[in-house]
């Protein structure tokens, strides 16, 4: 049975415990999120957390969601980086990362 506090449900899994976002995903299912989800998450985070208008608790789950966000956003966008790049022998013969340029 869910557990509410400050009107955020907590489950207790095997794995831990779990906090369910405002938008109704939980920290297991972020991983799930495309790119563009989650940034208009973090934006969505972002844009109450301006606004100032809420109280201490709230704000602080919105920051905390929000840095949870950009820290995925953030993995996807060095795993999107690291698919791009190829591997070359420079001059020396050592093997470098180059970035992928289309020929």
């Amino acid at each position: 049975m869910p557990v509410f506090i400050n009107n955020i449900e907590v489950d207790d899994t095997q794995s831990g415990v779990e906090h369910e976002h405002q938008s109704g995903i939980k920290d297991r299912d972020m991983e799930t999120l495309t790119f563009e989800e989650a940034f208009a998450q973090l934006e969505a985070a972002v844009a109450a957390l301006q606004d100032g208008q809420m109280p201490l608790e709230q704000a602080l789950h919105h920051y905390e969601e929000g840095m949870k966000l950009a820290q995925y956003c953030n993995d996807l966008l060095q795993k999107a980086e690291l698919r791009v790049q190829q591997l070359r022998v420079n001059d020396e013969g050592t093997p470098v990362m180059i970035p992928f340029e289309a020929e």
